[in-house]
């Protein structure tokens, strides 16, 4: 009975990922039937919203797979995955079978929940990246504006001297493309703040909106939100800083005190020592 289970665990495995492959055809599908679309006809709108989109290589292969993960088939896999593996350890170690299903179902635990924290790590290493790099982005955009030039052609100038690999300027080169697919620009600006996913990109794109369709100043906009923001990101500065002695105290209690501890305390110890020995040889 042993022997059958590893061989029906990779198949379970294999079914599961069938079926997350074979649901995620049948959304696109769908998709595409609700906007009343041929397949050729969406493929441009699903090129836009995507959030595949513009990505190769390694990068579109991490975000297929977080998106997988993201379901709950995909975590069954990752689970089952690291059970499987437990199992076939269990069994070359000759384990018997109550302790085989403890170390499968400990290991697909301690897998599932490995790939979930490093998938979190990387959504929030994005969102700080993205967050620390849009004032510096907004202002220069605001200062090419000033000098005469359209909210395009600034834009296009901050994407085209950017490095396409962060992810801020990736979207904003995603936002100039939907302009030149023949988007107006407020559908341009929602799809930039749909794909940012951020408070701070949405409030952005709700000011730069509200004056557009009102004829107002976009670059007056961009200054005064990349003003709130560098005053925003240097209070947040500020209270990691106050937040710093707290966190320095207990390193602090493990490597320091113990090292004053030996220096002050050590040549005290070995007097006493030394008299309680010559106290034991007097006695003796």
């Amino acid at each position: 009975m042993d022997a059958l289970l590893v061989p029906l665990i990779l198949l379970a495995i294999v079914a599961i990922g069938f079926s997350a492959w074979r649901s995620t055809q049948v959304d696109v599908v769908r998709e595409r039937l609700a906007f009343g679309m041929a397949e050729g006809d969406a493929e441009e709108e699903a090129d836009l919203t995507a959030g595949d989109y513009g990505l190769e290589g390694l990068r579109r292969f991490n975000y297929q797979a977080s998106l997988l993960i993201a379901s709950w088939k995909g975590r069954a896999i990752i689970a089952l995955l690291g059970a499987g593996m437990g199992y076939v350890v269990a069994h070359l170690q000759k384990k018997d079978l109550y302790a085989s299903l403890s170390l499968s179902a400990a290991l697909g635990l301690i897998l599932l929940f490995a790939v979930l924290m490093i998938l979190n790590g990387i959504r929030r290493e994005r969102e700080r990246k993205i967050r620390k790099a849009l004032p510096d982005a907004l202002e220069l955009i605001a200062a090419i504006m000033e000098g005469g030039v359209a909210f395009e052609g600034a834009l296009t100038h901050v994407v085209r001297e950017s490095d396409p690999r962060h992810p801020l300027y990736f979207e904003l080169s995603v936002m100039l493309d939907a302009m030149r697919r023949g988007r107006r620009r407020h559908e341009a600006l929602k799809l930039w703040g749909a794909r940012c996913n951020l408070a701070e990109v949405a409030e952005v794109v709700a000011a730069l909106t509200q004056a557009d369709q009102t004829g107002g100043s976009l670059a007056a906009v961009l200054h005064h939100h990349a003003r709130t923001l560098f005053r925003e990101y240097e209070a947040s500065v500020q209270r990691r800083a106050e937040r710093l002695p707290i966190r320095m105290m207990f390193p602090m209690l493990l490597t320091i005190l113990p090292a004053m501890f030996i220096v002050t305390g050590l040549p005290s110890i070995l007097r006493i020592v030394r008299v309680m020995e010559a106290l034991m040889r007097r006695g003796m």
